[in-house]
């Protein structure tokens, strides 16, 4: 068993001499219902270890080491910091996707810790997510879990999340169908070795905290009344580890971003510090001045080379203007030729679904599958669909052009495509070339898009298709948000679009806020893009159908005949040898394109949330069957007879619960014939209304009546 010097084990290193563990389970993310368990620590990594599988992420339950009260937040949440009594443990979340489990257990076991690594829903073997878990040796207030956290980062070299420091923050555990790769890791693979975390003090001296400021989710980071919550919470003014720098932090960051100058903001922070910082605890200015300085400076930068693109922009449109003939000095607009004696066929690129001659952006969360969602696309637009057994038709193929952030991730998703479906290694290489991505400025791009067409279309009829994969890799762009610069950018790059015809897809990242399982996913920016492009669409996951993305047309010039495609996929593991002579298994996630509808997604959807519903109605139905039990169970240990409507109030009041959904859980029961409905005796009735009692068909009926009739003999006496 190993140890860290000068410190003693948790109290009891047996499983049977630990205190035990005393954690929350809330059902779902709403936490409108909290379950205390009691567990020893094995015990309880066990059940994470058994738990599942489950269909989707969101069905998963949530884990928290900790035991609330009854104070709800505003939305009705029983999961949040101020409802926190006291903290048994430790979670902490890793999303990095650099740092494998393997590695974690490792770091926390040169610490000496007893913990726990388990992987979350969304991990895989290359990109790596887990959740670290680690019991306190007893129960501490909820004040001490910031120190407390700061140890476990510290040991983990500072890599997790700035969430895993909210105080309520809890988290899904348990295996997700078709996840291969969930597992539960023990530090020394011994959950009886270790130290608890608090018994641990040499652990303050590499503590970390969290990147960024945390604050109660109930509050607005950067808000004034973000320091004046933390006073009220605390019952006292701020001092030293109360995290009033981060709550400054953030401060200071809402009032540079908006444009106030450093000595304005200087202003502003004196007077919170006097207002809520303890006078007795003085603040380090030559930090905080540092910290107003850097915001101020940052976003002045970013202001003006936003200013300055703009300003390019519109230098470069009137330097265009005087190269055009002098007879027409002032004119820039040049006629469109038009024909409206005939009816102009649509070339489309996608037939029915994308048509050529636009700039369209696709929007998707990070790790929704966008790679290998367009690489699949790339071999249909070339004319591999049919053999691929796609139903997508494409009667025009044409060669795609792919600028990747990660081009090798693209030459990994062509081998496993031509290795599964039996394509040429040549006409592939022919028809799909791939470029690395480099952030280049708007008018860079636009020559090289045009250089690339060029290329790609000397012997082709149709220009071919050039894919930009990611927006944030290929443009030379400081802020994703803002319309100036994404405005100036895609009037760039739709420049040889025009002159060309060429189709050109940019992917770009989905704006957070609206990344939901849903299609109405928009990409940062958005309004700048769904303004000024021809297209959008978005990739996206439904929970329904947890071996797909899809993909969804949007905003089209051309009318569609459908406007959704399903890419199914499956992982394709090949086996290879690296320069060590190392043979390696090499997973490849494939997918084919088919066309899809929402029709069938809703479907599924109303047969999840029936399926839901029902499962609920279960759950209740076993609850109220259980306090049915035991009322009437207590009634004949104090000689009563309960009839159907008393038993009724009497659970009722229990669980809160209709009366009507009890006696509908009683005829039940009696007609599967876990209760008995007997004739009552009228010298024993608890009242003259009652005719029958209900009591467990194993009860001895007379033997009962008789003691309960001596009872009210002796009472009367």
């Amino acid at each position: 068993m190993s140890h860290v010097a000068g410190q003693s084990a948790c109290v009891g290193t047996r499983p049977e001499m630990m205190p035990e563990l005393i954690w929350t389970r809330f059902s779902d993310r709403s936490a409108l219902v909290a379950r205390e368990q009691r567990q020893e620590w094995h015990q309880l990594l066990e059940h994470i270890q058994a738990a599942g599988p489950y269909a989707s992420k969101a069905a998963c339950p949530w884990i928290k080491l900790a035991r609330f009260g009854t104070a709800r937040s505003r939305h009705n949440s029983l999961r949040n910091n101020r409802n926190v009594t006291e903290i048994t443990g430790l979670e902490g979340d890793y999303d990095g996707e650099q740092m494998q489990p393997e590695e974690a257990v490792t770091l926390l076991e040169h610490a000496g810790l007893r913990a726990a690594v388990y992987t979350s829903p969304s991990h895989t073997p290359t990109k790596p997510r887990w959740r670290v878990l680690a019991p306190l040796a007893r129960p501490l207030p909820a004040s001490e879990r910031s120190q407390m956290m700061a140890r476990i980062n510290g040991a983990l070299g500072g890599v997790l999340t700035p969430e895993s420091f909210t105080l309520s923050q809890s988290y899904y555990y348990g295996r997700v169908a078709g996840q291969d790769d969930y597992r539960v890791l023990v530090t020394f693979d011994d959950p009886e070795d270790g130290h608890c975390v608090d018994l641990i003090a040499e652990l303050d001296r590499i503590a970390v905290g969290p990147s960024r400021p945390v604050v109660d989710e109930d509050v607005t980071p950067g808000a004034p009344h973000a320091l004046a919550a933390a006073v009220e919470q605390l019952g006292r003014r701020l001092r030293t580890g109360d995290n009033r720098r981060g709550l400054l932090r953030a401060y200071i960051g809402d009032k540079s971003v908006r444009g106030l100058s450093a000595d304005e903001i200087g202003v502003l922070v004196k007077d919170l510090v006097g207002r809520f910082f303890d006078p007795e605890d003085t603040p380090d200015w030559p930090d905080i001045t540092g910290l107003i300085e850097a915001f101020t400076s940052e976003d002045s930068a970013r202001r003006q080379a936003v200013q300055d693109t703009v300003g390019e922009f519109v230098a470069g449109l009137t330097s265009k203007a005087a190269e055009e003939p002098q007879k027409h000095p002032a004119r820039r607009l040049r006629r469109s030729a038009v024909d409206l004696s005939t009816l102009r066929p649509v070339k489309w690129v996608l037939q029915g679904f994308v048509a050529s001659g636009e700039v369209v952006v696709w929007a998707g969360q990070p790790g929704v599958g966008k790679s290998t969602v367009f690489a699949a696309l790339s071999l249909v637009v070339a004319g591999f669909g049919a053999a691929m057994g796609s139903d997508i038709m494409n009667d025009r193929p044409r060669r795609v052009v792919i600028v990747s952030e990660h081009a090798g991730q693209y030459e990994r998703l062509l081998y496993g495509f031509i290795h599964r479906f039996g394509l040429s290694v040549e006409e592939v290489q022919y028809r799909i070339v791939l470029f690395d991505a480099a952030r280049l400025a708007h008018a860079e791009i636009a020559a090289e898009v045009t250089a690339l067409i060029a290329d790609a279309a000397q012997d082709e009829e149709d220009p071919p298709l050039v894919i930009l994969d990611t927006a944030s890799a290929s443009f030379d762009v400081a802020d994703e948000n803002s319309n100036a610069e994404i405005g100036g950018m895609l009037a760039e790059i739709k420049r040889p679009v025009a002159m060309t015809g060429a189709p050109l897809w940019v992917i770009a990242h989905a704006a957070k806020a609206l990344g939901r399982e849903d299609s109405e996913i928009t990409p940062r920016g958005a309004s700048a893009y769904i303004g000024d492009v021809h297209g959008t669409g978005s990739v996206f996951r439904d929970k329904n159908f947890p071996s797909s993305t899809f993909v969804k047309s949007l905003k089209n010039r051309s009318e569609r005949e459908f406007n959704e495609v399903e890419v199914r996929t499956e992982v394709v593991w090949h086996e290879v040898t690296d320069e060590r002579g190392v043979i390696q298994r090499v997973g490849i996630r494939l997918g084919v394109p088919m066309i899809s509808g929402d029709v069938v997604r809703q479907e599924a959807a109303q047969a999840s949330a029936d399926a839901d519903r029902q499962r609920r109605q279960q759950e209740r139905s076993v609850e109220i069957d259980a306090e049915i039990v035991q009322a009437i169970g207590a009634a004949i240990a104090r000689a009563e007879l309960l009839s159907g409507q008393a038993l009724a109030a009497e659970v009722a009041g229990s669980i809160s619960k209709r009366p009507a959904d009890i006696k509908e859980r009683i005829r039940a029961m009696v007609a599967d014939g876990r209760l008995a409905r007997v004739d009552c005796p009228a010298k024993v009735r608890p009242n003259p209304q009652t005719h029958h009692i209900y009591l467990f068909p194993s009860t001895d009926a007379e033997l009962l009546f008789s003691g309960v009739e001596s009872a009210k003999n002796g009472g009367a006496k």
